[in-house]
């Protein structure tokens, strides 16, 4: 089955998004131990974009799931491996986790299937590189192809220009591994035409290669974007991708940056939520004590809090697994310490109950919240729905109060108390 998402020249400039990336590779690596695999796409109803990609694996006569980019193997109730149908008959977790819904895998769509195919493993391990160097030298001798359809930003890839010529080449060459010609190539293009319509995508591609060797330079490549006028699309992958150089920085101050971007990003409700949601969960950030917790009632962690747009955005680790589900509760309290608005919902909008938590696991909660102009302080904690019994932090207490100002920029840090 051929990828029916793209004209092929256009998957090649505008690429794929990040578990699109993860269920290929993990595609090209099923299809090297003999496994037959597919890409699928979830559905979203009624717009029909596609929030999440996943694969499957056909083995013992089906066709069964994997969430490659949230590295979890769906089960059923006997352990055996999960098929779509499962999943959404028995509202698995990972539904909560990436925020999705039971109805987008129902409405999934097989994008591409891949078979084993023992010719082409063949030659892809025995056909020296530097011929295929040469043959693709050749090729990008040729004038790049005319692309006439917009793309999802509403502009058109105009090839043909000088600038479009040299980013045509330049993801040519960095999509067939050829580093150091893909940078020469996309510096050339800043350099030459540091406005010019691929000059954004160039310094996102080129903050991308640069993440391992040359971290600071990444950062730099990154931040222009988060500060440019470009499409939100690209400024929230922008921010992704700043967050992913300070983690390659490392330290404390680089990881508390890390951190702070994938938090803020997780609770946005945006493209970028599911990767940085996981980021938060994998990243070796999250394992070092580079930010002290704020708070720990039980065998929940609070690792942030942070004023948001759209109310309290509270960051939560899970240090035990929990048999019960906890309410969260986040109260504005006046200067006399009486509560004046009040938030209380089990994680995530109750779409990831604490007892659903997997250990060490780290999830984004929001809770709208709007803060009365008198609020001087914010109380959160968590407690047993069925008795009104709060969990206790280690120090006796049953809630942490924090102080806020109102008037704090969207996305601010609350302040420790």
């Amino acid at each position: 089955m051929a990828d029916n998402d793209d004209p092929p020249a256009d998957t090649l400039f505008g690429g794929y998004g990040y578990c699109d990336q993860h269920v290929r590779l993990f595609m090209a690596l099923a299809q090297q131990a003999g496994l037959a695999t597919r890409e699928t796409f979830l559905i979203r109803q009624p717009d029909g974009i596609s929030p999440h990609t996943v694969a499957e694996v056909y083995l013992g006569g089906r066709w069964e799931m994997v969430d490659v980019f949230y590295d979890y193997v769906a089960k059923r109730h006997d352990g055996s491996p999960a098929t779509m149908q499962d999943v959404v008959a028995t509202s698995d977790p990972i539904i909560g986790l990436a925020g999705l819904q039971p109805s987008d895998y129902q409405n999934a769509r097989i994008q591409l299937e891949w078979h084993p195919n023992r010719l082409a493993n063949w030659l892809w391990g025995h056909v020296p590189g530097w011929l295929a160097d040469r043959a693709q030298d050749l090729y990008l001798r040729l004038p790049p192809p005319t692309l006439p359809a917009a793309d999802a930003s509403g502009r058109e890839y105009g090839l043909q220009s000088p600038d479009g010529a040299v980013y045509w080449k330049a993801r040519n060459y960095e999509l067939f591994g050829r580093a150091a010609a893909a940078q020469a190539e996309y510096h050339r293009l800043l350099s030459a035409f540091p406005d010019g319509a691929f000059a954004d995508d160039a310094r996102y591609n080129l903050s991308l290669m640069e993440l391992d060797g040359a971290p600071a330079a990444s950062i730099s490549l990154a931040s222009q974007l988060d500060d440019a006028d470009t499409t939100p699309a690209l400024q929230q992958d922008a921010r992704y991708l700043l967050g992913t150089a300070y983690e390659h920085v490392g330290g404390a101050q680089a990881c508390a940056s890390a951190l702070g971007i994938f938090q803020d990003l997780a609770g946005a409700l945006v493209i970028d939520s599911p990767a940085a949601l996981r980021q938060l969960n994998h990243s070796p950030c999250s394992s070092g004590n580079h930010a002290q917790p704020l708070a720990r009632f039980g065998p929940l962690t609070l690792q942030a809090a942070r004023l948001d747009g759209g109310g309290v955005l509270l960051v939560w680790q899970a240090d035990a697994h929990m048999a019960r589900d906890y309410t969260i509760f986040v109260h504005a309290l006046d200067g006399s310490g009486q509560v004046i608005a009040q938030h209380d919902s089990q994680p995530a909008m109750g779409a990831l109950p604490t007892s659903k938590m997997r250990l060490n696991e780290v999830i984004a909660d929001r809770h709208p919240l709007v803060i009365p102009r008198d609020a001087e302080q914010l109380e959160i904690g968590a407690y047993l729905l069925s008795t009104g019994k709060r969990l206790g932090e280690p120090n006796g207490q049953d809630a942490l109060r924090l102080p806020v100002e109102v008037g704090s920029a969207p996305g601010e840090a609350v302040a420790a108390a």
